[in-house]
């Protein structure tokens, strides 16, 4: 491949048409999102001559790469190449994944970032400083769920029953200061600020659905879905019953107008289990970590 520049750029609407129409390109990375959560953000572009090949997005931190709270994937997006037969494809994103490590590792002291669940080839991070005794990237495997034809007959028996209880109203309603409070209750207050700032800038750009369910009128939980191209992915629940969580979930699921929902994460015992209980996938994707010797 000729010669390759890594460009720095700004969060606009340059930015948001390549996120949107790259395979990788999800609601973390766009400038709606990040801009919201009031970190600080490197993007740049990968450019071949004049063309924008594929581009990198990260929350920075005292010179270093971070996972922050709420940004749930970043790292690599690639450009279309409709023209291109697979092994073709394959070859240019090894290439350019392995451009891209070699840039950040040379501008970030420490990088820590949980890439796409469509980024497949890691052999770059997996080879770097192969051949010598310098620091290597550590490689994790999580997991997410996604959901692209609900039927009920995919739940297990015990969501099942929860789900056909009597005496729970699911609607669509935007109350963000409810969960966030259900949310502080439950978790602490430490985030709260930069989840009611995300959950307000993805409604004024009409890319939210919030959903509130009760039990006998009583406020049992609520749940905010993020909704961008064809995916409505989990953002935020908190609620009082267990039941109602189910209940909100299920109608939620079915009733979002995005193809796939993405349950996102599913990286712990419990909250797995109840997540992989509406009959989703066990979807992998990477987590790379490179530390200061």
């Amino acid at each position: 491949m000729e010669f390759m520049q890594f460009i720095k750029t700004e969060l606009n609407d340059k930015w948001d048409w390549f996120v949107e129409n790259s395979p990788q390109g999800s609601i973390f990375s766009t400038s709606t999102f990040l801009l919201a959560t009031g970190y600080e953000v490197d993007a740049y572009y990968v450019m071949k001559g004049l063309q924008k090949i594929a581009a990198f997005v990260c929350v920075v931190e005292n010179g270093n790469i971070i996972q922050a709270p709420h940004v749930i994937h970043s790292g690599i997006m690639f450009g279309k190449w409709n023209n291109k037969n697979t092994a073709q494809i394959n070859a240019i994103q090894f290439e350019v994944t392995e451009f891209i490590v070699e840039q950040i590792t040379q501008k970030y002291k420490e990088i820590y970032f949980n890439l796409h669940p469509e980024i497949i080839d890691i052999r770059p991070f997996s080879w770097y400083n192969y051949h010598n005794e310098g620091r290597k990237f550590r490689i994790d495997i999580r997991y997410t769920s996604f959901i692209d034809e609900p039927s009920i007959l995919d739940l297990n028996t015990s969501r099942k029953q929860a789900i056909c209880q009597t005496g729970y109203f699911t609607t669509e309603e935007y109350y963000p200061q409810h969960l966030c409070m259900l949310y502080a209750a439950q978790n602490g207050d430490e985030n709260i600020d930069k989840m009611f700032n995300i959950m307000q800038a993805l409604h004024i750009k009409d890319m939210l659905k919030m959903y509130v369910t009760r039990y006998c009128g009583q406020l049992g939980n609520v749940i905010a879905f993020s909704t961008y191209k064809d995916t409505a992915t989990a953002l935020y629940s908190a609620g009082k019953m267990a039941e109602c969580a189910s209940a909100g979930l299920w109608w939620a699921i079915c009733s979002l107008e995005n193809p796939i929902v993405n349950l996102e994460g599913i990286n712990s015992p419990k909250r797995g289990a109840f997540k992989l209980s509406f009959g989703g996938s066990v979807t992998p994707y990477y987590q790379v970590k490179l530390c200061q010797n």
